[in-house]
């Protein structure tokens, strides 16, 4: 760079002398030269490679090293420390901040959070809270898990990157694994991961579907209305048969009463139906605390027993996502819809849900 800023005002000098010439004059035994503007361009004579770009490279967030990132797998980092108590078998996960999270939709940002858990068993599952509007959050959050010292090695630490939708069901930014065995736990370590693309064939065996419900409560009234709206990407466990005829059953039940039912009408050879059909109940404000809400969608076999495909219960002794919309419709007057994904039945409770 210090070489073509010489050569620039070397040409400068040069350049304001030759017009100084023009203005007084040639000066004997000096030819006097024609301004560059006045000359043709020789494109041949210019170097091409004193005006290229250099790329300025980045540090891999992982190793710190310099290096090319392809733009397509970079799905963000996540930094996090885990630390190890024998005496006590307790497992500390803290989860630290993450940087440079991929946005899901066209607003270019995202509300991100994280599910942990520790496989092959999957549970507990453990989550962070919602960080508003960022890329980059600072989680600054701990997770305990009570392993003993034995199955350390056999286990996969999972950290699952959601974004959440208030009015959707919550997109998988990403995921990491880390298995366990690789890990020194004598002494904290702190790690910075690369977040790899969900792999969402890991759970397409246990992936039943989802159901948007709006809910609404009309104090005056005293009536529950649940207004199933759609469901979508249905599916069959294999026991079952791949034809769908679906309906939704609708059960309201609160301590000491008889269960309430109503359902919907069926749709015909439909994986992705559209009822938008309300279900009303009346219901006394004192039992809003009490009240349990079954939301289950069931096949409607024409040659023998209907076939219950999956189900959710809404309530406020209910957790996650579905005391969340529950909690949404007692403190607001208008209502409030969502999607819901569909869990399995027990063979136990196949049968009944059929009814």
């Amino acid at each position: 760079m210090s070489t073509v800023s010489a050569s620039i005002e070397d040409m400068s000098a040069d350049s304001l002398g030759d017009s100084m010439l023009l203005t007084q004059g040639p000066m004997p035994g000096r030819v006097r030269r024609r301004t560059s503007m006045q000359d043709a361009l020789d494109f041949t004579k210019i170097n091409a490679q004193l005006y290229e770009k250099e790329t300025v490279p980045s540090p891999d967030p992982v190793t710190g090293k310099f290096g090319s990132i392809n733009e397509e797998d970079n799905h963000g980092s996540i930094n996090f420390s885990l630390s190890y108590s024998p005496e006590q078998g307790l497992l500390t996960v803290r989860l630290v901040q993450a940087r440079d999270l991929v946005p899901c939709d066209f607003s270019g940002t995202a509300d991100p959070y994280c599910r942990l858990c520790l496989l092959p068993n999957s549970k507990p599952q453990l989550q962070s809270k919602v960080h508003k509007k960022t890329l980059s959050p600072e989680f600054s959050e701990e997770f305990i898990f009570d392993i003993a010292s034995s199955q350390l090695t056999s286990l996969t630490l999972e950290i699952l990157i959601y974004d959440f939708d208030h009015f959707s069901r919550d997109e998988c930014i990403g995921q990491i694994h880390l298995p366990l065995s690789g890990i020194d736990l004598s002494e904290k370590v702190t790690l910075w991961k690369s977040i790899a693309v969900y792999n969402q064939t890991e759970l397409k065996n246990d992936d039943l579907g989802d159901v948007m419900l709006s809910l609404s409560y009309l104090t005056s009234a005293e009536r529950l209305t649940v207004a199933v709206l759609k469901a979508r990407n249905l599916h069959f466990p294999e026991e079952m048969k791949h034809t769908s005829n679906p309906f939704v059953k609708v059960t309201l039940s609160c301590p000491g009463k008889k269960p309430k039912k109503k359902k919907t009408s069926t749709i015909r050879n439909c994986m992705n139906p559209m009822w938008n059909e309300a279900i009303v109940f009346s219901l006394s404000r004192g039992m809003l605390a009490d009240t349990i809400v079954e939301i289950t969608v069931v096949n409607d076999n024409l040659l023998g027993a209907n076939e219950p495909i999956g189900h959710v219960v809404i309530g406020s002794n209910t957790a996650g996502e579905e005391l969340g919309h529950w909690n949404d419709m007692i403190n607001s007057k208008t209502a409030m819809a969502r999607w819901h994904h569909l869990a399995g039945f027990s063979a136990d409770m196949r049968r009944g849900s059929s009814q």
